[in-house]
């Protein structure tokens, strides 16, 4: 398979929709913070406080040529203007936003800021108002320049002209709103009403490694280290109602609510990284509006940490798990020096042992988890197996020579394939080869996640596009080389071209509904008899993924899709896909964890979900996307040990658990944090591999961990492929392959004992048993199921069959073939012609 001159790869969450996001959440969010005197464009900004026309309050129109981000009253905004507007440019092209304040019983909220700036990539200031005593507010600003490509509105809306709006930025008493997008197209005035909820305040106090206290907690990332993101949670993961007002250095938050704190911070000698502070684990609740409480952040961050990791250290151990010599004495360490911290009256030096403490904290911890993991894995991952060794005559087998090897895995080790994107925008996927690599230098990859996503079969609606998708005689090739397939993005509601560019904005909800049973059965009907897992749907709990609809009316959408899909292949598994699962990018809805509890209230048949773990990684577009969406997107860190809790976290609902994305950059320095040195290249990328992979693979409910960007695209400068574009394995590949076919693959030589027995443990999968004895040698194929007993009874016989098995416990196998003979028999089943069953009989 030849290659392009322009390739993109992986037309998937990161690159044709997801990653879109990302962006506009690292440059927006960036946008709406930078509220400070420096970042402001030069120019001349208009505000106005009070409606211009007859309606309302009379109030004059006054330009603003100043914004520092100060925290200034309502009583002092007089500084801020200049003379009145002139009436020739008052009549200018000017666009107008208005409307009233409320707090959440609709009482008028007076006195509080309401700004309007750019929605491009400038931040630039339009200007501010200010509610008066009946909680009105007015702006008017010339008409905000068209954008070349549009971003996401509310419910993932295309917009290409208008502002974004933040309410009581710089309050102590209400929680301020900012993300507001307002669509200003063809438009000249906009009613907008906006409700807040009172809320309280936590200060923080920080300081850096050097002792120097933080004054700017800066969230541009293009500085180098940004506090991004800095967001509120319970005591888990799930969001609450905090807003991190980085010209202030405080955490705004909605009351009665236990929150807690998530940022990321500089750890010396370990990293920078996301952590949290809870306040003794408690949460910090405050209960009065207005009221203010300020913490030592360094102290808090290092208590909270300590805490958690003696308290997970008795915790295993009370589950039975066994720790090296030194894993109490750094527990110990850490916590003298938290004392140390306590019982300093100087700041600085409280903040210097609280570093201190943090430091040893999270080193332990990492080992701790990865201690942790190594046992799990021998148990989680593993069954018990009894294999009895008879003749002929069914007599045990005495000191036979058994030769006991794995040869397939049940546990899903994944790569994406690859699409490429050409000028023409015609998309062509060649994926297949990079399979093939991984399968020739045998690395224990036996899956490969294809991207089904609409642009790509259905770029038109109603023109299909088939020819997009890998040819069935390659599907069934490699599947009969023991690879499985899995298939992701049948819808794509995410805002960008997968649903902006193909027509679906255009539908009616019943339009759609029709439309996507119609799509989703068509598009599995194609690879039915391939295709093991579907991912139907990418993170449904997020308000800005609805496409302009209800939450009731996506959660339709959905269950159209699985009937679609059970419909044309009723053995198909299906995945709901959902990204940053700690938390982080919740924007109007339900976090994910929240989401997926829902699941059965909402009616949504499915086989478990898929997570995108890219943290610490970076996201890479084409430069013909352009300046917006071309470039290098780096995501934040997160150490392993938080990684593994999170993950114990989402096992808490038990149903299966698919990363379906994970990647690591060989060469690159990010902005949003780091892990153990300041830079990736090879050597680090190849640690956190092994480390990440151990983690996850240790958990109960994980059944797969795929490694999206298996091959560098030709645009990649930052080495994220286990091969690189000329197809030449990385170090990273070969790590991995050890990894897989070394650590976790079961190879034993053994001897029967008298009984014609022997016992061993082995990973899940199947297995080549070679039985010899002074004057025969026979081969046997076995499966071993991870979590059970498994007991085989082999029976030598001289005859023409090379092997035959008796199982002991016939509901363990139910037949027992060779990995391949499994795999193809299994793909043969699905050979049945489906009856595509109508929309409406799937509703009834």
């Amino acid at each position: 398979m030849g290659r392009k001159s322009v390739k993109e790869k992986g037309v998937s969450k990161t690159i044709m929709a997801a990653v879109i996001v990302v962006v506009l959440v690292i440059a927006g969010v960036g946008a709406y913070l930078m509220l400070k005197g420096p970042d402001k464009p030069p120019g001349i900004y208009s505000a106005i406080r009070g409606p211009i026309e007859e309606e309302g309050p009379p109030s004059t129109v006054w330009t603003l040529d100043t914004f520092d981000g100060t925290d200034v009253g309502a009583a002092d905004y007089s500084r801020y203007y200049i003379d009145p507007i002139q009436a020739d440019v008052a009549l200018a092209d000017f666009v107008r936003v208005h409307g009233y304040v409320y707090d959440i019983e609709g009482s008028p909220v007076t006195g509080v800021f309401v700004i309007a700036h750019s929605i491009g990539p400038t931040g630039m200031k339009y200007g501010h108002a200010i509610t008066d005593a009946g909680g009105y507010y007015a702006l008017s600003f010339e008409r905000p320049e068209r954008l070349d490509y549009p971003i996401p509105s509310t419910r993932g809306l295309p917009i290409y002209e208008g502002c974004q709006i933040l309410v009581a930025w710089g309050s102590n008493e209400w929680l301020p709103t900012i993300d507001t997008l307002i669509d200003t197209e063809n438009k000249d005035v906009i009613v907008q009403d906006f409700a807040v909820k009172p809320a309280g305040t936590v200060k923080l106090t920080a300081y850096s490694s050097s002792g120097i206290l933080i004054e700017q907690f800066s969230t541009d990332t293009s500085l180098e280290y940004p506090t991004y993101p800095a967001y509120t949670t319970d005591l888990y993961w799930r969001v609450t109602g905090g807003v991190f007002a980085h010209d202030r250095g405080m955490f705004v938050l909605s009351l009665n609510t236990p929150h807690v704190l998530n940022l990321p911070w500089t750890v010396p000698g370990f990293g920078r990284v996301i952590l949290r502070a809870d306040n003794d684990g408690n949460g910090f609740t405050l209960r009065r509006q207005g009221e203010t409480i300020t913490i030592h952040l360094n102290y808090e961050i290092a208590k909270t940490e300590c805490r958690v990791l003696r308290e997970s250290y008795e915790r295993f151990l009370d589950e039975g798990y066994a720790f090296s010599e030194d894993v109490l004495p750094n527990i110990q360490s850490a916590e003298e020096l938290l004392q140390q911290a306590d019982s300093m009256a100087d700041n600085v030096q409280k903040a210097l042992f609280a570093d201190s403490s943090l430091n040893q904290t999270l080193w332990t911890a990492e080992n701790l988890e990865l201690e942790r993991a190594l046992q799990d894995i021998e148990k989680y991952r593993k069954g018990n197996v009894t294999l009895r060794i008879v003749d002929e005559n069914g007599k045990p087998v005495q000191d036979g020579d058994v030769t006991i090897s794995q040869i397939t895995h049940d546990f899903l080790f994944g790569v994406d394939t690859e699409c490429r994107y050409r000028i023409d925008t015609e998309w062509i996927s060649e994926g297949t080869d990079s399979l093939e690599e991984h399968i020739r230098l045998n690395t224990g990859i036996n899956y490969g996640l294809w991207g089904f996503f609409w642009i790509l079969t259905e770029p038109h609606l109603g023109q299909y596009n088939m020819g997009t998708l890998p040819p069935t005689s390659e599907l069934e090739r490699l599947t009969k080389m023991g690879v499985r397939f899995g298939g992701e993005g049948l819808i794509l509601l995410e805002p960008g071209p997968n649903s902006w560019d193909v027509g679906l904005l255009s539908l009616t909800f019943e339009e759609l509904r029709t439309k996507i049973y119609e799509h989703v059965y068509t598009s599995v009907s194609a690879v039915a008899l391939y295709i093991d897992y579907w991912t139907i749907v990418h993170n449904p709990h997020r308000e800005l993924h609805y496409l302009g609809f209800t939450l009731d009316q996506n959660i339709d959408f959905i269950k159209t899709g699985v009937a679609a899909i059970k419909s044309a292949d009723p053995t198909a598994k299906v995945l709901l896909f959902f990204d940053w699962p700690c938390g982080f990018c919740s924007d109007q809805g339900a976090d994910p964890y929240t989401y997926i509890s829902n699941l059965d209230e909402y009616g949504i048949d499915h086989d478990g979900v898929a997570l995108w773990m890219t943290y610490g990684s970076v996201a890479e577009l084409p430069p013909e996307w352009g300046s917006v969406f071309g470039g290098q997107f780096p995501f934040p860190f997160r150490d392993l040990a938080s990684i593994s809790r999170i993950l114990d976290w989402y096992g808490t609902l038990s149903i299966p658990v698919h990363i379906t994305a994970f990647n690591a950059p060989g060469d690159f320095t990010s902005n949003l944090g780091y892990w153990h040195r300041r830079s990736w290249d090879e050597e680090l990328k190849i640690e956190w591999i092994e480390k990440f992979y151990t983690i996850a693979f240790s958990k109960q409910p994980m059944r797969q961990i795929t490694y999206f960007f298996s091959r560098d695209a030709d645009y990649f400068g930052t080495k994220l492929g286990l091969f690189d574009v000329s197809d030449q394995p990385r170090e990273s590949c070969y790590a991995l392959r050890r990894l897989l076919t070394e650590n976790w693959t079961t190879r034993l030589h053994m001897k029967t004992d008298s009984n014609g027995q022997l016992e061993f443990r082995g990973f899940a999968g199947d297995y080549n048993i070679t039985v010899s004895t002074k004057d025969l040698t026979t081969n046997f194929t076995i499966h071993v199921y991870e979590g059970s007993d498994n007991t085989y009874t082999l029976k030598l016989e001289r005859v023409k069959k090379t092997w035959l098995i008796i199982p002991a416990i016939i509901a363990l196998a139910g037949g027992v073939l060779s990995g391949s003979v499994i795999l193809y028999r299994r793909v043969r089943a699905k050979k049945r012609k489906s009856s595509q069953r109508p929309l409406s009989s799937v509703q009834a």
